[in-house]
C-alpha cells in the first residue's frame, strides 16, 4: 500500500513503519521499517538491491513505549538480521538517528544521545563482514547505537560496521 502527496511515498504496513521522498531519502520509524531497509540495501526478498548512493536514512527515535516499556529503543529480536550491505551491495549513503518531533524531522540527536537499537542476534560463522552494517563505502553513520548484540562470523566482525572505506561513523 503506497501514496504519494507531492512530497513524499507512504507505505503503510500496520502503521507507518518508513517514507520514502521523492528525492529518494527515507525516514525509518519502527522495526519493520529497519527490516525492509535490510531488504532494499542487500536485495533480499525480491527487491533490487540499492546502495543509496548520497541519500539519507534517517532512524528516528522512538517515542511512545513499546511492548518492552522501553520507548527509544528498536527491538530486532523477531527479525532474523541480516548486515545492511554486503561487499557487492554496499550501504553508501547516510544513516542517521534523529529526534522525533515531526514524521518528516531532520534534526540530528544533541551530544551523547542515541537512537539505541538492541537484541541484534548475527550469527554466521561461514560469512565474511557481519555487523549491524556489514560493508560500507564512502558512507557516513551518526546518532545510533547499538546494545545487546553478538556477532559472529568468519572474517571482519564489527558492532556498527564490520567493513568501513572511505566512511565516518561518528556521535
Amino acid at each position: 500500500n503506497s501514496k504519494y502527496d507531492g512530497d513524499y511515498y507512504y507505505h503503510d504496513r500496520d502503521g507507518k513503519s518508513y517514507v520514502t521522498t521523492y528525492h529518494g531519502d527515507v525516514h525509518i520509524y519502527d522495526e519493520d521499517g529497519l527490516a525492509w531497509f535490510i531488504s532494499v540495501v542487500n536485495g533480499l526478498n525480491g527487491t533490487q538491491a540499492r546502495e543509496f548512493y548520497f541519500n539519507k536514512v534517517y532512524l528516528h527515535k522512538k517515542s511512545a513505549a513499546n511492548k518492552y516499556g522501553d520507548a527509544s529503543a528498536y527491538h530486532m529480536e523477531r527479525h532474523l538480521w541480516t548486515p545492511v550491505g554486503t561487499q557487492q551491495h554496499p550501504f553508501r549513503g547516510w544513516f542517521i538517528g534523529v529526534d522525533n518531533s515531526s514524521d518528516s524531522c531532520t534534526v540530528p540527536l544533541a551530544n551523547n544521545d542515541y537512537v539505541v537499537i538492541k537484541n541484534i542476534i548475527l550469527n554466521e560463522p561461514d560469512v565474511d563482514y557481519v555487523g549491524f552494517f556489514g560493508f560500507i563505502d564512502t558512507a557516513r553513520i551518526s546518532g545510533i547505537k547499538i546494545e545487546s548484540a553478538m556477532a559472529r562470523g568468519a572474517q571482519y566482525v564489527g558492532g556498527i560496521a564490520a567493513s568501513s572505506v572511505d566512511s565516518r561513523i561518528t556521535n
